[in-house]
């Protein structure tokens, strides 16, 4: 074997490891493009819903479940003020499964305390691409998303201050 047949074998060996690296490369840019899709995806639903857009929000609502989120965000811009939205992470369950966690700060018009609700969304990628499917209350306060509430306001009391005197 002569020298022409080791170049041949060396080309052969470079160009198939050039295949190899780019169908990686491939597999990994589609993994971070589903990703990528579900950031997006909840990005534009949470971002939506925080200000009072829930046309907009829908589009992103699995349609098993658009009478469920309608009842939990009935409230949203109406007896409910969204202050601020904060992702706290992704779960990925499966390759088309996946559960986002997100911080809710909210308050109620005629109270000033700062409420903050963490969501658990249950996200499923088909044929629509990522779609929500579900959420929970995870953890924070109660009465986010619909959950029947009791706030105890204080009674008023009576004014103790005394008639002013004016003295000359």
């Amino acid at each position: 074997m002569g020298p022409f047949h080791h170049k041949r074998s060396v080309r052969h060996v470079v160009s198939n490891m050039a295949s190899v690296g780019l169908l990686l490369l491939a597999v990994g840019c589609m993994g971070q493009t589903k990703m990528a899709k579900l950031q997006e995806a909840a990005s534009d639903l949470n971002m939506a819903t925080r200000f009072g857009r829930m046309d907009v929000a829908t589009e992103r609502v699995s349609p098993k479940d658009l009478e469920g989120f309608a009842r939990r965000h009935a409230a949203w811009g109406g007896s409910i003020r969204i202050v601020d939205v904060e992702y706290r992470g992704i779960q990925i369950v499966d390759d088309n499964t996946a559960v986002v966690f997100v911080a809710v700060g909210w308050q109620q018009p005629d109270d000033p305390n700062l409420r903050v609700t963490q969501l658990a969304q249950q996200w499923e990628y088909g044929q629509g691409g990522w779609k929500l499917k579900d959420e929970t209350r995870n953890a924070g306060d109660v009465g986010l998303l619909g959950e029947t509430t009791e706030y105890l306001r204080p009674e008023s009391r009576p004014d103790v201050h005394y008639p002013s005197i004016t003295i000359r």
